[in-house]
C-alpha cells in the first residue's frame, strides 16, 4: 500500500488535479502551423476544429506506428526521438503554407523546446485527471492500451508539458493571453 502512495505522491500537483485557463503564446506570430499542446481528453481536438478546417491529428499519424517499439512503452527514448524527426519534418514543410494547418496530440511534447516555442500556440489548462477520465471514456481502449494504466500516461506527459509552460513563461518575447 506504502508504493501505491508513493507513486502517486510523485505525480500529484494542481495540474493534475485543478484545471486552469489555456495558455496562448505567439499569436501575432505569422506561420502556416499552429500547435496545440495538451493531456489526452484535454480537448485539442475540439479547439483545433475552431480554428481551421485543417487539422492534423498526431495520433492518426501515429498509432499505427507503437508496434515498431515492442520493448519500449509509450515514453520510450527511441520512440521520442523518431516521433520528433517525423513533426519536425511535417511542421517544417506546413509552415509556409498560406493556409493555417493546426496540428494537435501529445506527441508534440516529444518535439524540442528550441523549435516549438517559435510558433503560435495553445497549451490546454485541463486536469490531467479530468482530461484522463474523457480519454478513457473517448477511447475505451486505444492509445491507454499500449500503457500499463494512466498513473504512466500523467508520469509521462505532467514533466513535458511543466516544462514547456516555464520555457514558454520564460521567453520575453511570448506573449500570453487567456
Amino acid at each position: 500500500m506504502n508504493s501505491y502512495y508513493n507513486r502517486i505522491n510523485e505525480i500529484i500537483e494542481e495540474n493534475i488535479i485543478f484545471s486552469e485557463s489555456d495558455r496562448k503564446y505567439n499569436q501575432n506570430v505569422k506561420s502556416g502551423v499552429y500547435l496545440i499542446f495538451g493531456f489526452s481528453g484535454s480537448g485539442k481536438t475540439t479547439s483545433a476544429s475552431q480554428l481551421s478546417k485543417n487539422v492534423i491529428c498526431t495520433d492518426d499519424i501515429f498509432n499505427s506506428q507503437w508496434d515498431k517499439y515492442p520493448n519500449e512503452n509509450i515514453a520510450g527514448e527511441k520512440c521520442d526521438k523518431d516521433t520528433a524527426r517525423i513533426l519536425m519534418n511535417l511542421i517544417s514543410k506546413l509552415k509556409f503554407n498560406s493556409k493555417r494547418t493546426v496540428v494537435e496530440g501529445v506527441h508534440l511534447y516529444s518535439l524540442p523546446l528550441h523549435f516549438v516555442d517559435k510558433y503560435p500556440m495553445t497549451i490546454k489548462g485541463t486536469s490531467g485527471l479530468t482530461s484522463s477520465i474523457r480519454a478513457f471514456k473517448r477511447d475505451r481502449g486505444g492509445i491507454l492500451d499500449k500503457i500499463k494504466n494512466s498513473y504512466d500516461l500523467i508520469k509521462w506527459i505532467n514533466p513535458l508539458h511543466n516544462r514547456l509552460i516555464q520555457h514558454m513563461e520564460s521567453r520575453e518575447i511570448s506573449v500570453r493571453e487567456n
